[in-house]
């Protein structure tokens, strides 16, 4: 099976393939933080066309950067050993510098991926010209697919989105891009994760994400039990997937990331870790990072309004200075060691991993704690909504 089943999301990882896992991995066990990140996640804007009901930007609008400001950051990003660049937003698309950006970053040698929505810029050009300036310069597009019929889609997204959104899609494979595509579940759309599936085979993805919204943004105000429900629907469509040999079985890629909101299904591995596995390596701030729209370089996207949090700006330093020399830096974690917390005594670790490290150290003061919003510990409505789940770069 083909299936990857698995707590936190790297989708680099569906497209890069083992080679990628490996230096990863090797990483990780040498305890070694590269020279400049391994994948950096740059968020080149806040602005969009759309007003998706689950956002995690929600309303706080950033002003972007001019786009000499936002050459200059492609600029630093295209320096080596960086190994990738994911450009993403808002709804990158709708810059009309995005050519000039994915080619500065192509000049270094920079593989390149594109986030999107795939619906064409209403005041752009017609037809598909609109992916002319980069669609060819790029590595793979990862597409934003949140639903996999027109209901849940435009439940999530807006009436009218999933008409727009499967024309930019199939606009994209007969232009011969790779395609992956990415799927948030929550109670807007239904959670049909197979449905999804589907439908992202049938468009041509080579590979399909899926996980859980977690309240922040737009989604911060859901009632706590609309959340629990939605979660279980998510889990009992993802067992409907996994049993369906057309998929589970079949050429695209899948990972899965079950929320610990609730119990996983009963189909998932069960074991109590070993006192190695209580030891997970973090990859934020130590191989992977993002680029806010102002151009500050942080350690995960959600911590972009934390001035504390902040490597420095690329605009004022290149990529190699923040990353080594900023006093952020001998601050951040390279591991998280559960050891000593009830993730030690849990068989649902294998799937969980303690579940996700700056929503413990926010809401329990520190990543060496589990997960506060695991379904077995006692806090069982958030008090915060925390940071999301969300799938890193």
């Amino acid at each position: 099976m083909n299936t990857s089943i698995r707590r936190h999301l790297m989708t680099s990882d569906l497209m890069e393939g083992a080679a990628f896992g490996a230096m990863l991995g090797d990483l990780q066990r040498r305890g070694a933080r590269p020279a400049t990140p391994v994948v950096v996640g740059w968020l080149v804007t806040d602005r969009c066309q759309l007003r998706c009901r689950h956002c995690w930007v929600g309303d706080r609008r950033t002003s972007s950067l001019a786009p000499a400001a936002r050459r200059r950051v492609a600029e630093r990003l295209a320096t080596p050993p960086l190994a990738r660049v994911c450009l993403s937003g808002g709804e990158v698309t709708l810059l009309p510098d995005l050519g000039d950006l994915v080619a500065t970053l192509k000049a270094g040698g920079r593989p390149i991926a594109v986030y999107t929505n795939a619906i064409a810029p209403l005041d752009g050009p017609a037809g598909d010209a609109w992916l002319a300036p980069w669609d060819l310069e790029v590595d793979y597009v990862m597409v934003s697919l949140d639903g996999g019929d027109a209901a849940s889609f435009d439940g999530q997204r807006g009436r009218g989105s999933f008409a727009k959104f499967v024309a930019g899609v199939r606009a994209l494979r007969e232009r011969d891009v790779r395609l992956l595509a990415h799927y948030v579940a929550s109670p807007f759309n239904g959670g049909d994760v197979r449905r999804a599936a589907a439908l992202a085979g049938d468009l041509g993805c080579e590979a399909f994400a899926a996980e859980f919204v977690y309240p922040r943004g737009r989604a911060r105000d859901l009632p706590w039990p609309a959340i629990l429900a939605a979660a279980q629907d998510f889990n009992a469509s993802a067992l409907r997937l996994l049993d369906d040999p057309t998929l589970a079985e079949g050429p695209m890629r899948l990972a899965l990331s079950f929320p610990n909101v609730v119990p996983g299904p009963a189909g998932l591995p069960r074991r109590r870790p070993s006192a190695a596995e209580l030891l997970v390596p973090l990859t934020s701030g130590q191989t992977h990072a993002f680029v806010t729209a102002a151009g500050d370089l942080v350690p995960a996207t959600h911590l972009r309004d934390d001035p504390g949090q902040r490597f420095g700006s690329l605009l004022e330093a290149p990529l190699a200075e923040l990353w080594n020399l900023a006093p952020l830096v001998r601050r951040l974690p390279q591991v998280r060691d559960l050891r000593a917390t009830r993730c030690a005594d849990c068989e649902d670790f294998a799937w969980c991993r303690g579940g996700h490290h700056y929503r413990a150290e926010e809401l329990a003061g520190s990543h060496d704690r589990s997960d506060p919003w695991c379904f077995r510990e006692p806090l069982r409505e958030p008090t915060d909504a925390g940071p999301s789940e969300g799938a890193q770069p």
